[in-house]
């Protein structure tokens, strides 16, 4: 069963609470959607969607080693009121809306939290940058802790014998 609660926060508490779970040494599993490509930076893919688009969806699977699951989305989009205009999306102003998904056993909770406003879309690409950087090192430091898992298991394999 899936239960809804409205947080009394806004979205800058939700990147509060990624970037503390990025940092946790309890994290096993980590996915995002867009994937950027060998060589991209999610800010940029990002970014360009938006630049083309005037919105963007970024979503974040964690899982915690303790078998919770969270999965943090965030849309991002332009907010011009009719009749203005810009000539770049990412001067405009724009909103980011989100939510958390945590998944226990078999109970979930989505907790929706108020949109945070920018006065440019500029202004939201440093936190975006902020949480790729965070992401990227735990999925490096993920990736490094099952490399050594799988190099020294072949040692107690042997002990076993």
């Amino acid at each position: 069963m899936i239960r809804a609660v409205k947080v009394d926060s806004d979205v800058g508490y939700l990147l509060q609470e990624l970037s503390r779970d990025l940092r946790s040494s309890g994290l096993s599993r980590v996915a995002r959607i867009p994937a950027p490509r060998v060589g991209e930076r999610y800010r940029d893919v990002l970014a360009s969607l938006y630049r083309t688009s005037g919105n963007a969806l970024a979503t974040i699977w964690l899982e915690m080693d303790d078998g919770t699951r969270k999965v943090y989305s965030f849309y991002m989009r332009v907010d011009l009121e009719a009749g203005s205009g810009v000539g770049n999306l990412l001067d405009a102003p724009a909103s980011v809306s989100g939510h958390l998904i945590e998944i226990r056993g078999g109970d979930a909770v989505l907790r929706e939290y108020s949109p945070l406003e920018f006065r440019s879309a500029s202004e939201m690409f440093p936190r975006i940058e902020e949480m790729a950087e965070l992401y990227r090192l735990s999925e490096d430091r993920i990736l490094s802790e099952r490399a050594l898992e799988d190099y020294y298991g072949w040692l107690r394999a042997e002990d076993a014998r």
